[in-house]
């Protein structure tokens, strides 16, 4: 009798958006995280809190935010 013990993990990982300028991190998101940003064609600012990350945009509180449609993203910058 052959007996065959098949075990399925599921594979956790951290999602992260990392700015980056040549080869150096700007900034490293993470879902819980607070972000400025500002939309092409708009001059307003939005704050608000990222609640998922994909392939191709960020999800926010209130809206999916495709990475093609942002244009600038605001963060501190450390010296």
């Amino acid at each position: 009798m052959l007996l065959i013990l098949c075990s399925s993990g599921t594979a956790l990982c951290q999602q992260q958006l990392i700015l980056l300028k040549k080869e150096n991190v700007l900034l490293r998101l993470y879902p819980g995280d607070e972000i400025r940003y500002r939309l092409k064609g708009s001059k307003t600012v939005h704050t608000t809190y990222v609640n998922n990350l994909s392939d191709t945009a960020v999800v926010t509180q209130r809206d999916t935010l495709a990475f093609h449609r942002i244009d600038r993203i605001y963060f501190p910058q450390r010296k």
